[in-house]
């Protein structure tokens, strides 16, 4: 709900009050206990999992609406982390800790770097491989955005490992025709992050003519717009970006991803 808060005051133009709403937010977490350094010790059982859950949607937050993919990133890290059985030892430090960013926005790599990983709670039980498999896709997104790629890659070929092994093939995950459209999106980003732009293309476009998502409200694909503005936006073809920003924009107004991405790639744009 809080979360909702902020966006709802950014897209108004609120943002005085959205930071009010994040700092609101960030005590929330402090006062139960989701900051604490002991928090991995003293969760256990559903607690866990609950956690997991609240971490995850922080990370979907911070590399969507935020467009702070650091923070989204070590928000993933600890949802990971609590979907793994309690007791197991995790990462000494974040994949972040892997290089810095310079100030022209180049990632450097530091060599060497230890306790740097990435956990997989893929085999641990009670983990639902299709929900991993979108949290992998938007962990990969905050990752590329940063400068990860390495590591964007890796989490796009586990997240279509998981749809494989959740719906037995990836012609499968496609075959349901009331979230094909949606479907077809999802899977052009992982195969973009997974080194083919062309292809990533290709799946993307390819729900033009097909019937739309049973939840959706719109007379064209607004998924298709923003997977083809991620995609164009992270290979670098920024103008191309806003084109299809500003299309899924005019589908869709209240959608605090596209007017943060808008605001920050066509500042002086007319939104």
């Amino acid at each position: 709900y809080m979360i909702k808060l902020v966006d709802v005051a950014n897209v108004t133009g609120r943002e005085d009050e959205a930071r009010e709403y994040l700092k609101e937010l960030m005590s929330y977490l402090k006062e139960n206990g989701y900051q604490d350094k002991a928090l991995d010790d003293n969760l256990k059982g559903e607690n866990r999992r609950v956690a997991a859950d609240i971490f995850r949607q922080l990370g979907d937050f911070y590399v969507n609406n935020m467009r702070q993919f650091k923070v989204a990133i070590e928000y993933f890290e600890k949802s990971i982390r609590f979907l793994m059985v309690e007791g197991t030892k995790g990462p000494t430090k974040s994949i972040t800790s892997e290089g810095t960013r310079t100030i022209s926005g180049i990632f450097k790599k530091k060599e060497g770097v230890r306790g740097c990983y990435v956990e997989k709670p893929e085999n641990t039980k009670g983990v639902n491989l299709s929900d991993l498999a979108d949290l992998y896709r938007f962990f990969a997104t905050a990752c590329y955005s940063y400068g990860l790629k390495d590591w964007a890659k890796e989490l796009a070929i586990r997240a279509i490992d998981c749809l494989e092994r959740y719906y037995g093939s990836i012609e499968e995950f496609l075959s349901f025709p009331q979230t094909e459209c949606l479907r077809r999106s999802d899977l052009g980003m992982l195969i973009f992050f997974r080194g083919d732009f062309e292809r990533a293309i290709d799946m993307v476009t390819s729900v033009e003519g097909r019937n739309p998502c049973d939840f959706c409200n719109y007379s064209v694909c607004y998924d298709r717009f923003l997977s083809l503005a991620r995609i164009y936006e992270l290979s670098g073809d920024i103008p191309k970006a806003i084109q299809y920003f500003k299309m899924a924009w005019e589908g869709a107004k209240d959608d605090a991803e596209v007017y943060m991405a808008l605001r920050t790639l066509d500042g002086s744009g007319d939104i």
